[in-house]
C-alpha cells in the first residue's frame, strides 16, 4: 500500500475537464495510482452520472454530495475515503498537470517525506496564466497563512499537495471544512507538529475548459478563513460577505433616510421605515449573489426567497424600528438611533439567513 497513492479531485461542474483530466492521469501512472476519487457537490452538469456510467483503466468513483458544498469539506470526505498510504489533491480544471502529482510521488517516497506541497511560485515569483484578482489573493494569501502556519512555504494557498494519509487523519476532527483552501486548514492544524516536508515546483496551466470560480464570494470566503483562524474558531463562515452587503445596506439606508427625511420632509418615522424596507430588499438581493452564491435562488425561488427573509426579518425589522425610536424619542441625534437600529437588524438577519433561508 505504500507504493500506491489515491487522488482526490473536488468537483463542480468541470465535466469538460474531468473528461480530458481523467484519461491523462491514468496515462502517467504506471502502477502507482490506486484509486481516482470525485468529491462532486451535485454539478448539474452530470459528472457524477459520467463517472459512474463509464469504465476507466484504474479505480474510479465519485462521491455525489446532495445538500453539501464547499471546496474544503469536499476534499476532507474524500480523504477520509480513501484507503492509501499516500493521498493526493489536485484541482479538477484541469489547470494542474499530473505529471506533477506523480513526481511529487516519487519524491515523498524516495525521502519518507510526510507532506509534498504543489508550489506554484517555488522558483517563479509570477504567472502569466493567474493575473487580475487571482494573483492578488495567493500572492497576499500566501504571505497571510504563513504568519499561521508557523512554517515558511512559497504557496499554502495551493490546491496541489501530496502527503500520509496518518498525518491527515490524526488530526481530522479538528480540521474545520470552510473557506476553500484546505492545504492552510491542514498545516494551520500540523503547525505545531514535527514533521518532513518539501516543495515542488508545478506546472500551472492555463484552463481550456469552463470558467474560473474566483469571484468575491471567494474572497469572502478567504478573509472568513484567516478570521476564524485568527479567534480560535469563533468568528462564523459567511460573516465577512454578510457584513460587506450590510455595509452597504447602511449606505442605502442613509440615502433613503436623509432624502425622505431631510431634503423631501417626510416625518422621521415614516423615512426610517421605508429606508430600511429599501435596504431589506437591497440586502436580500445582494446576499442572494454574493454571500450565499452556490445556493442562488431564481424566478418563483427568488420571490419566495424574498418574501421568506422579509418575514423573517421582521423580527429584526421591529428590532431596529423599535430602538431607533426609543433613542430618537430621547433625544439620541437621529443618524445614531438609525445606526444602533441598523447593527441590530443586521445580527438577527445574519443569524436567520446564515441558519434558516440559505441554510
Amino acid at each position: 500500500m505504500k507504493n500506491q497513492f489515491s487522488i482526490v479531485l473536488p468537483s463542480f461542474n468541470e465535466i469538460n475537464s474531468l473528461k480530458s483530466l481523467i484519461p491523462e492521469i491514468i496515462q502517467e501512472d504506471s502502477g502507482q495510482l490506486k484509486r481516482i476519487i470525485v468529491v462532486d457537490d451535485n454539478s448539474k452538469d452530470g459528472t457524477a452520472e459520467y463517472i459512474k456510467t463509464n469504465k476507466f483503466a484504474v479505480d474510479v468513483i465519485c462521491i455525489n454530495r446532495l445538500d453539501r458544498e464547499g471546496l474544503s469539506s469536499a476534499v476532507i470526505e474524500g480523504i477520509m475515503i480513501s484507503d492509501t498510504y499516500y493521498v493526493a489533491v489536485m484541482d479538477a480544471d484541469g489547470q494542474h498537470d499530473p505529471k506533477d502529482i506523480f513526481l511529487m510521488f516519487k519524491k515523498a517516497i524516495a525521502d519518507d517525506l510526510d507532506l509534498v506541497i504543489g508550489s506554484r511560485f517555488k522558483n517563479i515569483q509570477s504567472l502569466d496564466n493567474h493575473k487580475g484578482i487571482r494573483h492578488y489573493l495567493s500572492k497576499y494569501g500566501n504571505f497571510l497563512a504563513n504568519l499561521f502556519i508557523n512554517r515558511v512555504t512559497s504557496d499554502p494557498m495551493t490546491g496541489m499537495f501530496l502527503f500520509k494519509r496518518s498525518l491527515f487523519i490524526d488530526q481530522a476532527h479538528s480540521i474545520k471544512p470552510m473557506g476553500f483552501k484546505i492545504l492552510l486548514d491542514f498545516m494551520f492544524n500540523i503547525r505545531n507538529k514535527i514533521i518532513k516536508y518539501s516543495e515542488h515546483q508545478i506546472n500551472f496551466r492555463s484552463r481550456k475548459e469552463g470558467d474560473s470560480k474566483i469571484g468575491l464570494d471567494i474572497v469572502f470566503s478567504f478573509i472568513d478563513q484567516i478570521l476564524n483562524k485568527l479567534s480560535f474558531g469563533i468568528y462564523p463562515e459567511k460573516l465577512s460577505a454578510y457584513l460587506f452587503v450590510g455595509i452597504l445596506g447602511i449606505i442605502v439606508n442613509y440615502s433613503i433616510l436623509y432624502s425622505s427625511h431631510l431634503i423631501f420632509n417626510y416625518e422621521y418615522k415614516f423615512s426610517q421605515i421605508l429606508a430600511v424596507i429599501f435596504s431589506m430588499v437591497f440586502n436580500y438581493h445582494l446576499h442572494n449573489m454574493i454571500t450565499f452564491s452556490k445556493k442562488t435562488k431564481k424566478g418563483i425561488n427568488y420571490i419566495l426567497g424574498l418574501l421568506a427573509f422579509m418575514a423573517i426579518n421582521s423580527i429584526g425589522f421591529m428590532a431596529n424600528i423599535n430602538i431607533a425610536f426609543y433613542l430618537y424619542d430621547n433625544n439620541s441625534a437621529w443618524w445614531l438611533a438609525s445606526l444602533v437600529g441598523i447593527i441590530a437588524f443586521t445580527l438577527i438577519s445574519f443569524l436567520f439567513s446564515r441558519f434558516s433561508i440559505w441554510r
